[in-house]
């Protein structure tokens, strides 16, 4: 056999770090998540979408969410949160969060904390919710029963789809998908 040059060894290691951060998006996601939950019309929702998310995109500085004070990451909650939401009026709140948080990634359970709204948001948290004013697109509500099973994050289908456009935290349009009357796949069958 013969020896492989360092250069050699170091491109092929290069090559597979920029495949597997290529790759890492998938694989993070490969499992189904935990959703976030929607009070909606006087109904709780599984929220398929993760209207939090936005608020950090835009502005930054995401919290170090976690599910427990004894673990950082979930395979089933990449996020580290349960956010849950109301749309009311015409408007969408975010009324309650189920995580703790730290002031940095590693910390000792003892230095975590129970998410608080009013710690995250301040004077924007009124009357224990906050307008959700950065979030701007689709909400995805799934409705009835499951009718495929996806172990990818939202990717299951249900009977219907509830879907809420909001624009900057207001309701601007409500549609309803009747997935029943679409083909899907069976489980034997190839997806194209």
């Amino acid at each position: 056999m013969r020896p492989i040059s360092y250069r050699k060894y170091q491109s092929s290691l290069n090559s597979f770090i920029i495949l597997f951060i290529l790759l890492l998006p998938s694989i993070a996601f490969s499992n189904a998540q935990a959703p976030d939950i929607i009070l909606y019309e006087d109904k709780v929702y599984e929220l398929f979408c993760n209207p939090l998310e936005f608020l950090y995109a835009k502005e930054g500085g995401r919290p170090y969410f976690r599910e427990k004070p004894y673990n950082y990451l979930s395979s089933g909650n990449w996020r580290g949160y349960v956010a849950f939401w109301e749309a009311k009026e015409d408007t969408l709140y975010l009324i309650g969060i189920e995580a703790w948080t730290a002031d940095s990634k590693f910390v000792k359970t003892t230095e975590c904390r129970k998410v608080d709204l009013k710690e995250l948001f301040g004077e924007k948290c009124v009357d224990g919710k906050v307008k959700a004013i950065w979030f701007t697109g689709e909400l995805r509500i799934p409705d009835g029963k499951m009718i495929k099973d996806v172990n990818s994050g939202y990717n299951s289908i249900y009977e219907k789809d509830i879907i809420l456009t909001v624009e900057t935290g207001k309701v601007i349009n409500k549609k309803i998908i009747d997935n029943t009357q679409k083909e899907t796949p069976s489980k034997s069958e190839p997806e194209k």
